[in-house]
């Protein structure tokens, strides 16, 4: 098994730019405000923007812890003998 370690703040400021650029975060407020809004929330009374920052966040860091132990424990990152090819580990600095 190969030992693999990323920069975990350099690939999640990468994903981070990467989903900007694409407007996915401004996507998913508008989606969000727009069912809201059909619920019935008066979007005036709060501020949305700031619990989507914290949803994104939240959402990023979920992504990561995931993406790693989905990576390391897949099916797909295994030999003929089913031992794991590569393992990766954060680094965090």
């Amino acid at each position: 098994m190969k030992k693999i370690k990323i920069n975990y703040k350099e690939l999640i400021d990468k994903i981070s730019d990467d989903f900007n650029d694409l407007h996915a975060y401004k996507f998913l407020e508008d989606s969000i405000a727009n069912h809201l809004v059909i619920a019935g929330v008066d979007l005036e009374t709060i501020n949305l923007s700031e619990i989507i920052d914290q949803l994104v966040v939240q959402m990023e860091e979920d992504l990561m812890e995931d993406f790693i132990d989905l990576f390391n424990n897949s099916y797909y990152n295994k030999d003929a003998d089913m031992n794991s090819i590569y393992q990766l580990k954060y680094i965090y600095d």
